[in-house]
């Protein structure tokens, strides 16, 4: 059960500030799948996913819809 879920981490200086930091989390979190989203204003989006519902690469294009510039943080 533990390999059905993920977590990724992206940095991104795209995140301006607290309040758009939440409307990030608000955006991933009706994403289907996702079921935990942290995004900071030092520039991190964490994300915890069921990957039998989304994909990394769907969760990272959201993000790029969302206007985010990102890069990969391997875990």
């Amino acid at each position: 059960m533990t390999e059905q879920f993920r977590h990724e981490t992206w940095e991104t200086p795209s995140i301006w500030d607290a309040e758009h930091a939440r409307r990030l989390e608000k955006g991933l979190r009706r994403m289907t799948g996702v079921v935990d989203v942290e995004a900071r204003k030092a520039g991190t989006v964490r994300v915890g996913y069921n990957q039998g519902q989304v994909r990394r690469a769907e969760i990272r294009g959201g993000l790029v819809l969302m206007g985010l510039w990102v890069n990969d943080i391997p875990e």
